[in-house]
């Protein structure tokens, strides 16, 4: 038996990392059109610190379900209910690829 490759291996929820935080991505979460998120970003002061906040709840949220992969998730952030869409990469980066109410 052939051992398996390390890009194939489970990844440890451990070994997930946090998106960072960028001024592109906090503009496509909190400034599109519809998306209401102002009252989150009111209660956490920034759109950094909502995103910090959104970030750390969904990184919680794919260690509880061990994903992998693409997902799509309802998390919960100081009151607010919100879906999360994004990507668990390889390598356990996790991507946040949109956010909304």
């Amino acid at each position: 038996m052939s051992p398996v490759p390390p890009a194939a291996e489970a990844l440890v929820p451990q070994d997930l990392q946090l998106p960072k935080i960028d001024s592109n991505k906090l503009h496509h979460i909190f400034k599109k059109p519809g998306r209401d998120l102002d009252s989150l970003v009111t209660d956490f002061g920034s759109q950094g610190s909502a995103f910090e906040a959104i970030r750390n709840a969904t990184q919680e949220a794919i260690k509880k379900q061990n994903i992998s992969g693409m997902y799509e998730i309802e998390i919960e952030v100081h009151g607010h209910k919100l879906t999360v869409r994004g990507t668990v990469m390889n390598d356990g980066t996790i991507k946040i690829g949109t956010v909304f109410p």
